[in-house]
């Protein structure tokens, strides 16, 4: 795929998926035999290349996904610190411990140093991502905004800019479906 996006620059590029079954030898004189029978006969089954554009969102959306598994686990380890602690009493009853009033009570806890070095660390960490997740956010909504195909998406109620891309990106092109039923099969 990687070759394909190369060559895609320059020519128009046509994958062909592989045989179902492995031949027992295998040549490059027999495979482009093969792929010359198939397509006379109309039995080629093409491959699907993504566009730069697509290759874009998906690469987006998943630089998202593993910013929200980074902000995951920061979160967790600052639990473990809490509950380590037995501190737990001290965020009883409020709804969002990383919140604003949250994350001034986490800055300002008695803790021993080398806890409290910890602590800063991940409070650290946790504000540079959130500082990422913050760009990342402004970027899908200005992608959003700006494709036809988001904004359609976006009239659905829950679907948002990161929904909306992250489903353009995972269908790419829709035209390569022949009806709704196969989008429907791929999904």
């Amino acid at each position: 795929k990687a070759l394909s996006m190369i060559l895609s620059e320059k020519y128009d590029v046509h994958m062909i998926a592989p045989p179902e079954r492995k031949p027992q030898v295998k040549t490059d004189i027999r495979d482009t035999k093969r792929i010359v029978f198939e397509e006379e006969l109309g039995y080629a089954r093409e491959v699907y290349v993504p566009s730069s554009y697509i290759k874009g969102l998906r690469n987006l959306v998943a630089n998202a996904m593993e910013l929200g598994a980074k902000i995951s686990a920061v979160k967790n380890q600052i639990h473990a610190l809490i509950e380590r602690n037995l501190l737990q009493s001290e965020f009883e009853g409020m709804t969002d411990m990383f919140g604003a009033e949250g994350l001034e009570k986490l800055s300002n806890l008695e803790l021993p140093e080398n806890e409290s070095k910890a602590l800063w660390m991940y409070l650290e960490e946790l504000s540079l991502y959130a500082e990422q997740h913050k760009a990342l956010d402004a970027e899908f909504a200005k992608i959003a905004s700006s494709d036809e195909d988001c904004k359609l998406l976006m009239t659905i109620p829950g679907v948002g800019p990161f929904v909306a891309v992250a489903i353009k990106a995972k269908i790419g092109d829709i035209s390569r479906f022949p009806d709704s039923s196969h989008l429907v099969s791929y999904a």
